[in-house]
């Protein structure tokens, strides 16, 4: 039996072998980020390092361009809004347009936005904010959408951990949500005061190091949840790919090269002890 999830569901495929080591012989989750903290801040290290300073400076140069033109900005997403039946009562408009603003780094890197992508300095503003709302949309928080992640909020502020938003860079330009402490993601039912435990996430990161055998871990390497990723350890029989290039989308067993779709095969024909075809023949 194999076990496997993506996202959430990877997170679930992790915790559920934790959990039931037995009950299954191979766990392959994708692009499962084990978060260890309410506020994990390796999600910082990895936006402050990825790709090259130049594509780093232009998305904060976005960030910045759209909250200086705030108020055209704020009045532009009120019409999008309606068209796209919209509403903002757990967050105001303002605070969701600021929460979307923070948000973009990361949605910029986990769904794979190419830096030549980023329009220069001198396209309409128009043009500007429809690469920033196809980037990091203010959908994602929306009522519907808060709704819509409700219990994973919860679980998130609660055991799970989950991330925030660095706000120092933008002094001055963030004004509807606080800079201290930093904003966070996790957005619970009726804002409602949860006690956080992350009891179970640790133990599971040391149950892993030292028993997480038979996984097969894949990962976008250009993709933000990756900051989080259960690393490799040595002593444990497991695999683990770090797709170069790929993001949250993408890092799949069919993208995979030859190399690695055949030490993946191999795994699972050394774990199962079963023969298995490549379903995608790839040329070695």
């Amino acid at each position: 039996w194999v076990s496997t999830g993506i996202s959430k569901g990877g997170q679930t495929t992790i915790y559920y072998r934790f959990f039931y080591p037995e009950d299954v012989d191979v766990s392959v989750p994708y692009v499962a980020p084990l978060t260890q903290h309410f506020e994990d801040g390796r999600i910082y290290e990895f936006l402050d390092t990825i790709g090259t300073k130049e594509c780093r400076d232009a998305i904060l140069d976005i960030q910045k361009r759209v909250l200086q033109n705030r108020e055209a900005a704020i009045d532009k997403m009120k019409w999008y809004s309606k068209g796209a039946k919209l509403t903002f009562t757990y967050h105001s408009l303002e605070e969701a347009f600021e929460f979307a603003v923070l948000e973009y780094p990361f949605s910029f890197w986990q769904w794979g936005t190419k830096c030549e992508d980023i329009p220069s300095s001198d396209v309409s503003f128009d043009s500007l904010l429809t690469h920033f709302i196809g980037t990091s949309g203010v959908d994602f928080f929306s009522d519907r959408d808060v709704k819509a992640y409700a219990s994973h909020y919860y679980q998130a502020a609660s055991q799970m951990g989950y991330y925030g938003y660095e706000t120092e860079e933008l002094e001055g330009l963030i004004k509807a949500l606080p800079m201290k402490p930093h904003p966070h993601a996790a957005f619970t039912p009726n804002k409602m005061k949860v006690k956080f435990d992350n009891s179970v996430p640790l133990a599971t990161a040391k149950w892993l190091k030292e028993k997480g055998d038979r996984f097969l871990y894949i990962y976008g390497a250009a993709d933000t949840w990756t900051a989080n990723a259960v690393r490799p350890t040595k002593g444990v029989d497991a695999e683990w790919f770090f797709m170069v290039g790929k993001d949250h989308g993408a890092a799949r067993i069919k993208n995979m090269t030859p190399k690695e779709q055949s030490r993946f095969i191999g795994s699972l024909e050394k774990w199962l002890e079963v023969k298995i075809e490549n379903p995608f023949k790839l040329e070695k």
